[in-house]
């Protein structure tokens, strides 16, 4: 089997995958990534996947996308091209966008979380137990909006009729990294590291679940959410709305989009990281828990380094 590397997943980085393939790869999984229409059916003719699946419709990349529903006829261009060669689409039955989006007459495996993850528990780490057989996943992968992507993994494992104790063991092993929910510890501060990407969607789902989580003393530190477009300001906006029906310790917001909001609420504001660094460090403390997340041009990362 043959998986992209990092994010290698554009126009240059799909063919990279490719040819890097060994010459006995029987599998490929191939990731493809999109700011723009058009770009999804480009990467799908480079590729010519027989199977595809869609993670989630959300409110990224807007700006390129031209608005919500072009992120929908954007995505689905891989829906439309595996129709059009008689591919089979992975699909999540529980999301209804991705059901609306489905051509007619095409091959569906479907799967469900509620069928196949069972008395699921989010604090810190999800764990559940698999549909009938009761098996027990204790992962390292924090909230329930990452259960929707675990269960498509096992849906594929199940496809491909790979023992389940196989499936589990793969996803229980999985430790995140590179910025996306990674889990830090620096003495007694326990740090959610989520800041490969952002957008509307992720960003309400990373701090509904870091609200409702059991971790102590929360700080929450986002970043700007970038190409959002004429979006942007509303979006930021609505997110701070959010934001303050929930009881945080202390909250910073790092990034010129957050920073025109400073006169409306009564948190932390500053234009960029360096700003961000002396206040930061002041509000850090021991058994402190901090969420950062935000865009990649954002670069929370950087409050962490010296």
């Amino acid at each position: 089997m043959h998986a992209t590397a990092g994010n290698l997943n554009n126009h240059i980085g799909v063919p990279l995958t490719i040819l890097s393939a060994p010459s006995d790869t029987e599998m490929m999984f191939v990731e493809m990534g999109a700011n723009h229409q058009g770009e999804i059916h480009d990467l799908c003719t480079i590729a010519e996947p027989d199977f595809g699946a869609i993670t989630n419709i959300g409110k990224a990349h807007l700006e390129g996308f031209g608005g919500i529903e072009g992120v929908k006829k954007g995505k689905s261009e891989m829906y439309r091209f595996l129709a059009s060669r008689q591919g089979k689409i992975f699909v999540n039955t529980d999301d209804k966008v991705l059901i609306s989006l489905l051509p007619k007459d095409v091959q569906v495996i479907p799967y469900s979380t509620q069928n196949l993850c069972r008395d699921v528990s989010s604090n810190p780490y999800l764990s559940f137990t698999l549909g009938e057989t009761k098996l027990a996943f204790n992962t390292h992968i924090i909230g329930l909006y990452n259960l929707d992507n675990i269960a498509l993994s096992i849906a594929m494992g199940n496809y491909f009729d790979i023992d389940e104790e196989v499936i589990r063991d793969a996803v229980c092993s999985y430790i995140p990294q590179n910025n996306r929910s990674q889990i830090l510890k620096q003495g007694d501060i326990t740090y959610i590291l989520d800041a490969y990407n952002a957008n509307p969607s992720s960003m309400a789902a990373s701090i509904e679940s870091f609200s409702n989580s059991d971790y102590p003393d929360k700080i929450l530190i986002l970043g700007d959410m970038l190409e959002l477009g004429e979006e942007s300001y509303e979006e930021h906006g609505h997110l701070l709305s959010r934001i303050s029906q929930y009881k945080w310790e202390d909250v910073l917001l790092v990034g010129p989009d957050f920073y025109q909001f400073r006169e409306q609420y009564p948190y932390h504001f500053f234009p960029d990281v360096h700003s961000a660094k002396a206040y930061f460090f002041k509000s850090v403390h021991p058994g402190c828990s901090v969420l950062l997340k935000g865009s990649r041009g954002i670069a929370l990362e950087k409050l962490l380094k010296d």
